[in-house]
């Protein structure tokens, strides 16, 4: 669950490391105070980076919420109200640069590190990020 300011690891081969939040984008919320969790789009601020790449530091960016601290990495869906019986926890919370291009999520790395979690498959405009992480 990520605020305002939140600290976010990305982890996807692009050269940024973290950087924190800047604002939720989707989906869109009239609350001020309501959090992101998977699957949710942040704009966000590139703080760390690896020397000589195309991500620059201090740049804004759009990533996508791939796992979170906090309990309840779930996507609620319409076609399934309850995923499961477990709730998964990871360690960090963290994230992957995307370029959105007709409701399609591109990822701007190609390669992504570490689990992520397993019912971003549910959501739509993910293919190519599931794709890509599963594949090893």
């Amino acid at each position: 669950m990520l605020n305002l300011l939140s600290q976010l690891k990305i982890i996807d081969n692009t050269g940024a490391k973290s950087g924190i939040t800047i604002k939720r984008l989707k989906p869109k919320t009239s609350t001020k105070n309501s959090y992101a969790t998977v699957g949710d789009i942040l704009s966000f601020s590139v703080r760390k980076t690896i020397n000589q790449n195309k991500i620059k530091r201090k740049k804004v960016y759009q990533a996508l919420i791939v796992r979170t601290k906090k309990r309840g990495n779930m996507i609620k869906s319409n076609k399934s109200q309850k995923l499961g019986a477990h709730s998964i926890r990871y360690d960090d919370n963290a994230g992957v640069l995307i370029k959105i291009n007709n409701k399609e999520y591109i990822p701007l790395g190609s390669r992504i590190k570490g689990p992520i979690c397993k019912s971003l498959k549910l959501q739509e405009g993910c293919l190519k990020i599931t794709s890509i992480a599963f594949a090893r």
